[in-house]
């Protein structure tokens, strides 16, 4: 996949230096209907008791998620929020090249990295909810 067309800012950078690296997607999900009583911190959501988890191998579906998370037009932000979901990017050698975070669907925000962003849209939820919840 090309490069994204979307104005080049350096979270999007990022996502597109790690694109050619990436050879398996894994997806972690906590599901809405999951109360928690405190906030989950990103490095909780792996390891949360009622986190869901899927291995994606599909090179159409990993391509997809990545262009989803480029279309949601991320942007630095110092607001942050409790992360539902959590992306895994790994290489051919299970090493990581990029990890991603977002919320629920209707809150924008989400991490690239270590950077907290503002998404533009729902296109990343969207996209996130309809393959894997």
């Amino acid at each position: 996949m090309a490069e994204s067309t979307i104005a080049s800012t350096p979270v999007v950078r990022e996502i597109d230096a790690a694109r050619a690296r990436v050879a398996k997607m894994l997806v972690f999900h906590i599901p809405d209907l999951i109360s928690t009583f405190t906030t989950i911190a990103p490095g909780q959501i792996e390891t949360f008791p009622a986190v869901e988890t899927r291995e994606v191998n599909d090179k159409s579906v990993i391509d997809g998620t990545l262009a989803a998370i480029v279309a949601a037009q991320p942007r630095p932000t110092t607001d942050a929020a409790e992360m539902r979901w959590k992306l895994v990017f790994t290489d051919s050698a299970d090493a990581r090249v990029l990890e991603v975070y977002s919320t629920r669907q209707s809150l924008q925000l989400g991490m690239v990295g270590s950077t907290y962003v503002e998404f533009a849209n729902d296109t990343l939820t969207s996209w996130l909810y309809k393959h894997f919840a």
